[in-house]
């Protein structure tokens, strides 16, 4: 199958980009995975760490209100010079869940 896939990262003061996570998106359910790496504490200043913390719990809320392919297009126009998203790319899975799990591990890799 053919999935949507996109890295969440972190554009800070004084730093190099840090890839945060990747969000997969599954047009056909309208289903939005994601997966956000938890070692940001050494990263990041304190008020960053708490943004980035709760970047997860707003995506989630967000989906529900608005759609998958909403979210990720509010996300693609909204995004702050500190979060950004990046280019979208295709990515060939069995399912999402391994999509996702695949394009962490390569991307992110805690």
């Amino acid at each position: 199958m053919e999935f949507t896939a996109i890295v969440a990262s972190a554009h800070l003061p004084m730093r190099d980009p840090i890839d945060l996570g990747v969000l997969v998106l599954d047009e056909a359910t309208d289903r939005l995975y994601f997966r956000f790496r938890t070692d940001v504490d050494e990263m990041a200043d304190p008020d960053d760490i708490e943004v980035i913390r709760g970047i997860p719990g707003m995506i989630e809320s967000m989906a529900t209100e608005m759609g998958a392919l909403g979210l990720l297009k509010f996300l693609e126009d909204c995004c702050s010079n500190a979060i950004r998203l990046g280019e979208r790319f295709t990515v060939q899975a069995e399912n999402a869940v391994e999509a996702l799990n695949r394009e962490f591990a390569k991307i992110v890799a805690e």
